[in-house]
């Protein structure tokens, strides 16, 4: 049996879900491959259309891709976060690796496939894994303040073509989050289709317990401080919670805690008002680098407004870091209240600072083992890429 799964970016929670089944699959005897839009990774099995269609083609493609949204969306208002469109100007049907593929499996595709097209050719199984709400919306990808009265038109034009194309298809979808599969589920038009629950796995030998003296010292850290983390792709989305970060920060420096030191890793820049002791590193590539800084903190930190089931809570906690973050999304399904972290209310920045300031201050104290153990099974790539490759099998 031949795999084929497509993601639209290589960087990010999908493509890290992809790459991590990719080499699952690979490891396993699967004949697997992996095509993004754009990749630098030179793995076994990973495709990038740039280079799979050539220069000039795919330069085309790009700029449509960049020409199209913008006419559609002329005389609409600005929106907080992406707004998608099922089009796309390249037909990932042409490639080779789609033609000899027993089924395809969809992470995160705008931009990338031509849904129209596809579903019009297309005679594969379908597997798709839902990593946020764009297709329950109508190509909004968060919805918190996303303006749907204005974009109605759009949103039920986006519907209507989905109902008709996946009631001519065999697409089966997975979820990652129960909080995200209840509402797949629930779907009016998704829901018609087989839903299954299947959350982002990780690797354990990779995002391990780490002597925390060691790693500070090899991080150029501060042995001595009481280190708060937090980590974004891109720091300054709004969606991601600097600004709570900051009023977190802000309390905890009131409550007079002492030693206090935040290390930040992430692109972008960091605000020059953060009131303690810093450090930002930038975007960490490095995965081994990564479980470092988790293993270098006290505490992580999750701010996030929206969140399906981020990697970078399961990271923390693969590592023994306790975690504390909103109580949003998914992330209930790995952070259990007073056992690995805390959780909170959305927007409750005083909560929050409470619970960093209660573990910074070890009036609870959680084992880094424990922690660890209260999430390695359950989430393992080993046995949730097994689980996909039963699912494969059924298809």
């Amino acid at each position: 049996m031949k795999i084929l799964q497509v993601c639209t970016y290589s960087t990010g929670g999908a493509a890290k879900a992809a790459l991590l089944l990719h080499r699952h699959l690979l490891k396993n005897g699967m004949e697997a491959s992996l095509l993004f839009m754009e990749t630098s990774l030179s793995e076994p099995g990973v495709y990038s259309l740039e280079k799979s269609i050539g220069s000039f083609r795919y330069l085309l493609g790009k700029i449509g891709n960049k020409l199209y949204p913008k006419l559609r969306l002329l005389g609409y208002p600005e929106t907080p976060e992406l707004y998608s469109f099922p089009k796309a100007f390249f037909d990932i049907t042409e490639l080779p690796i789609y033609k000899e593929a027993d089924v395809v499996h969809f992470h995160w595709t705008p931009k990338l496939v031509d849904l129209p097209s596809f579903f019009a050719r297309n005679k594969k199984p379908v597997v798709w894994t839902v990593h946020d709400e764009y297709l329950l919306s109508g190509g909004a990808h968060r919805i918190t303040h996303f303006p749907f009265e204005a974009f109605s038109k759009l949103i039920s034009a986006y519907r209507l073509f989905l109902e008709k194309s996946l009631s001519n298809s065999k697409v089966q979808f997975t979820v990652p989050s129960k909080w995200l599969f209840s509402k797949v589920f629930d779907d009016e038009i998704l829901g018609k289709n087989k839903v299954l629950h299947l959350p982002n796995g990780l690797q354990p030998e990779v995002f391990t317990t780490k002597n925390k003296l060691e790693v500070r010292k090899k991080l150029g850290l501060p042995v001595d401080k009481k280190i708060i983390l937090f980590v974004a792709d891109y720091l300054d989305r709004k969606l991601k919670g600097m600004d709570s970060l900051l009023k977190v920060l802000d309390l905890l420096n009131a409550s007079k805690i002492e030693n206090l030191f935040c290390l930040i890793a992430g692109k972008g820049e960091i605000v020059d008002t953060i009131t303690i002791p810093s450090k930002h590193l930038g975007f960490v590539d490095s995965e081994s680098k990564m479980a470092d800084c988790y293993n270098a903190a006290d505490v992580f930190i999750m701010p996030s407004y929206e969140e399906n089931l981020p990697f970078t809570v399961l990271e923390s906690l693969f590592c023994g870091t306790p975690v504390v973050s909103f109580d949003v999304g998914g992330i209930s399904d790995m952070l259990i209240h007073e056992k690995n972290g805390f959780l909170c209310a959305i927007n409750d920045v005083k909560s929050m600072s409470n619970h960093v300031r209660t573990i910074l201050s070890e009036d609870k104290k959680f084992a880094p083992a424990e922690i660890r153990q209260s999430v390695v099974n359950k989430f393992d790539i080993n046995n949730i890429g097994d689980q996909f490759l039963q699912l494969y099998r059924t298809l």
